[in-house]
Order: structure tokens, then C-alpha cells, then sequence
């Protein structure tokens, strides 16, 4: 499959703006993660310097991957991003495969985990509500499926409205440590007080787990108004104002509850707060990781409905609304069963872990196969090649070690869903073949 010859300056009336991409990648990247991981960074380092660092190389990994995203970008530029790159790689099969473990496990497993702690904070804030929390995380789903398909517009304002409200949520945060500190908090006798249990492999997991999200605006690389170069300015943009605001928040923590109470807190922001706003922390805090949640999700839905268009089998008849449409109904009906199935956000989140981290691999891999086929350079190459690859390559094998090595049960799950859709493309070729028999024999 040779590079897409698309020009970025062919830039349709519904596209996305560098602040529009910069809301999405932010909107999916800060979601619960920062909230619900933090705390077990903390108790995995021996202090708060140890802590900042990790959080940094998780920001510095992140970015290798987003220049290698980049080059790939710029040579196939359309919609559909990973799912075209892998099948100029490795050909149809694996792609297929792909986009199947994408539908069928990827998409809607990050959508149900991001739906559970959402629904948990809103339960807080509404105790009134009669709904469980799977119930209710389940219509969480319905009502931003419903968003989506009123249209492209609405879909983008939402989450540029989400993004907002997180990031001034988040920079609230930050300045209540900071008046903490300056009011005497107990920043200085717990910073280094930990390093009973030293576990820097778990800790990386974790903050990467939080990093996560920022490969799929990759998937509305088309929709950019300036394709691959809007993609890498917007994710480094993202990444930078993100990784700012995971350091300050960190420091945020420890400034208002010290290392030792950060470190062992169930919701370390509801703790930390009442520190300084004893009547109105905790629904302060409810509200914001809620809003953080939707806003994940919301950004998970756009890019993830992108992906929809290129199953085999769909008419190609449909309209590029139309096929969204179905898109956002497809996934958010199986986001919601995978809910029903997982009941928890534990749960949903092992059942994407194995999977998403081998395609992160062959994804870094597609680099050098696609320079030897395709010798022409793109506009967009990674820099100082191959080392951010081989930061990027690295760091994918030890996340499968470590996804395996913690969440085996987890992975076997998923690896049965996976190949179960190895069959997909056979059972989709009998029913048409069916189809076609029943057409030609009512026409007899």
C-alpha cells in the first residue's frame, strides 16, 4: 500500500483546529489515572524526587511514541491512522485484526473503565440516586453517544468544554497546594520518609497507564487542519501543559497532606483538600474527576468512531456522517455490555492491558519496514532515529512483561476475544456468500 498522496491543505469545513486536537488528546489523557494511581506511585518510591522523575520519563517515553505517530501520520494521512499504517505494514490480515481487537476490546474496555469512576463521584454527589453504579456508568455511556450523534459539531464543543473544566479543575488543585505550603503544611517532614517497599517497575507502569490516550488523535489525523504536523504539534503541545500539570499536582499532594498520608489515601485530592475547604472538598473533587472521566471518554468516542469506516463489509454507499453515526451506536452499545460484563473499572482496565501494548509494539516496528518499502522520505521523519524508537520499542516490551506478569488472568481474556477475531473475516465471507445465494434464488 503505497503513501497516501492527501494534501493537508485540503482542509474540509467540518475540521478540527491545532486547540480542537489539543482538547481531544487532552480530554482522553487526563482521565481517572491521575487520581486513581497517583497515591501508588508515591508508595512504590523512596520520595518525592523519585516520584517527579518517574513522572517525567513516563512524559519523555510518551513522546517518543507521539514523533514515531508522527512520521507514520505523515505518510498515510487519512482517517483511520493505526489501522492504515499496520495494513501497509503487515498487510490486510493484521490490520483486520487490529481493528477488531480495537471494536471488540480496546475502545470499549477504556470507555467502560473511564464510565465506573465517573459514575462512582456522581453517586457521591447525588447520594439521592436510586441507579447502581454499573446502571448508572451505563447510561453515562448512552447520554455521550447520544451527544456524538447529533454531529461533528456538538462531538468537538463538548469536549473542548470538558478539556476546560478539567485543566482549570486540575490548576485549582495546584494553587490550593501551593497557598497550603505557604500556610505551613507538612511538605517538610514527609517528603523522603517512604522507601519501605521500592517497586520502580510498578511505578512506571502506572504512570504510563496515566500517560496513556495520546496515540488516538492519531485516528482523526484527516479530520486536523493540518494533517501529520497538526497531529505531532498538537500531542507535544498536550503532552507538555500535561506533563506540567501531573508534576504540579504531585507536588500539589505531598504540599497539602505530606508523602506518608498521600501515599496510603483512597482519594488523595478529598483528603488533601479539607485541609483548607473542610465544607465543600469533597463534592468539589467528586465533580472534578467526574467532569475529568466524561471528558475521557468523550475523547475516546470521536477518535475510536474514526475506526468504524474501515471494517470490511460495510456498504460503501453510506455518507461519511452516516457511517459515524453508526459508529458512535456500535460502540457505545458495546461499551456498555462490556460494563455489564466487568462491573468494575479494575476490570475493564485488564482487559485491554496485553493488547493494547503488542499493537504499540508493532505499530513502533512499522517504522523501519515502511522506510525499506517505501524509500521516499514524508514530510514528517522521526528525529534522531532510531533512538526514540528504541526508547518506544523498549518500553512496550516491558509493559507486555509487566501486563502479563501482574494481570495474566486478565490477559487470557483478552487474548481469547483477539483470536476469536482471526475467525471474523470467514464467518463474515459465509454470510454473505449466503446472502448472495438467497438473492439469487427469490430472483428465480
Amino acid at each position: 500500500m503505497a503513501p497516501s498522496q492527501t494534501s493537508e491543505n485540503d482542509v474540509s469545513r467540518d475540521s478540527l483546529s491545532l486547540w480542537d486536537a489539543c482538547a481531544i488528546s487532552i480530554g482522553i489523557i487526563i482521565g481517572p489515572g491521575i487520581f486513581e494511581t497517583a497515591p501508588s506511585v508515591a508508595q512504590a518510591v523512596s520520595g518525592l524526587s523519585e516520584m517527579l522523575i518517574l513522572w517525567v520519563i513516563g512524559a519523555v517515553l510518551s513522546y517518543c511514541g507521539v514523533l514515531c505517530y508522527s512520521e507514520l501520520a505523515a505518510r498515510y494521512p487519512e482517517n483511520g491512522g493505526e489501522y492504515v499504517w499496520l495494513q501497509a505494514a503487515y498487510g490486510d490480515r493484521l490490520a483486520n485484526l487490529y481493528l477488531w481487537a480495537e471494536v471488540a476490546i480496546l475502545k470499549p474496555g477504556i470507555i467502560a473503565a473511564m464510565a465506573f469512576p465517573s459514575a462512582r463521584y456522581i453517586q457521591a454527589i447525588v447520594p439521592q440516586a436510586s441507579l447502581s453504579q454499573s446502571a448508572l456508568a451505563s447510561l453515562l455511556v448512552v447520554c455521550l453517544t447520544g451527544v456524538n450523534l447529533v454531529g461533528f459539531r456538538a462531538g468537538k464543543t463538548s469536549q473542548n468544554l470538558l478539556s476546560a473544566a478539567k485543566v482549570l479543575g486540575l490548576v485549582f488543585i495546584i494553587v490550593a497546594g501551593f497557598i497550603a505550603c505557604l500556610r505551613g503544611a507538612p511538605l517538610a517532614n514527609s517528603i523522603d520518609a517512604l522507601g519501605q517497599q521500592r517497586d520502580y517497575g510498578l511505578a512506571l507502569i502506572l504512570v504510563l497507564f496515566t500517560f496513556g490516550g495520546w496515540s488516538d488523535i492519531a485516528n482523526v489525523t484527516a479530520d486536523i487542519q493540518t494533517g501529520a504536523r497538526g497531529l505531532l504539534k498538537s500531542a507535544s503541545l498536550s503532552l507538555a501543559l500535561i506533563t506540567a500539570l501531573y508534576v504540579l499536582i504531585n507536588i500539589a499532594f505531598v504540599n497539602l497532606m505530606g508523602l506518608n498520608e498521600f501515599s496510603s489515601a483512597e482519594i488523595p485530592i478529598a483528603t488533601g483538600l479539607r485541609q483548607i475547604l473542610p465544607s465543600s472538598a469533597a463534592s468539589l473533587v467528586y465533580l472534578l474527576i467526574a467532569i475529568s472521566c466524561l471528558g475521557a471518554i468523550q475523547g475516546t468516542m470521536f477518535t475510536g468512531s474514526r475506526l468504524y469506516g474501515r471494517i470490511p463489509g460495510i456498504p460503501t454507499n453510506y455518507s461519511r456522517e452516516s457511517t459515524h453515526r453508526i459508529a458512535f451506536l456500535c460502540q457505545g452499545a458495546l461499551s456498555v455490555l462490556v460494563i455489564i460484563l466487568t462491573q468494575s473499572f479494575i476490570s475493564a482496565v485488564v482487559y485491554t492491558t496485553t493488547v493494547v501494548w503488542v499493537f504499540f509494539l508493532l505499530k513502533g516496528l512499522a517504522i523501519p519496514i515502511l522506510r525499506a518499502k517505501f524509500p521516499d522520505p514524508p514530510a514528517i521523519r522521526v528525529p534522531y532515529y532510531p533512538v526514540p524508537l528504541l526508547f518506544f520499542v523498549s518500553s512496550c516490551l516491558f509493559l507486555i512483561w509487566s501486563a502479563l506478569r501482574y494481570d495474566l488472568s486478565g490477559s487470557l481474556i483478552a487474548g481469547i476475544v483477539f483470536i476469536a477475531g482471526i475467525f471474523v473475516p470467514t464467518l463474515s465471507r459465509i454470510v454473505r456468500s449466503e446472502r448472495s445465494t438467497g438473492t439469487r434464488d427469490s430472483m428465480r
